[in-house]
């Protein structure tokens, strides 16, 4: 993923998706905003689910301080970085003197989880 596009390769460096417009992760999804690409994107993989987590921020509150920002992540349903995707859009916090906090950057990590 560089900022308004991704594409998917195998091991050997053969492209197997894209590259394609990150927006195209959140089509059909209820908060338009995720269907802009803004840039600044993140790519995870979590070894322990053999899941792939991408995100991006929005960018349109920049124009008008009256609109929220989201983050929105996208969490493969399976290994397969090809196939669909979990979709979400957390609004950030918002701002004491009106409008709201821009995401810039986030951070993401995994870890495994033991239940006894």
């Amino acid at each position: 993923m560089v900022n308004l596009v991704f594409g998917v390769y195998d091991k050997q460096g053969n492209l197997l998706l894209g590259p394609v417009d990150t927006g195209t992760l959140w089509s059909n999804f209820p908060v338009e905003d995720c269907t802009d690409p803004s840039g600044d994107p993140i790519v995870v993989y979590d070894q322990f689910a053999d899941r792939w987590i991408l995100s991006q921020f929005t960018t349109r509150g920049l124009d008008d301080p009256t609109l929220p920002f989201y983050d929105c992540v996208a969490i493969s349903q399976t290994g397969d970085p090809t196939g669909a995707y979990y979709r979400y859009a957390f609004i950030t916090q918002p701002d004491p003197d009106g409008g709201y906090f821009f995401p810039d950057y986030p951070k993401y990590g995994v870890w495994r989880t033991r239940i006894s």
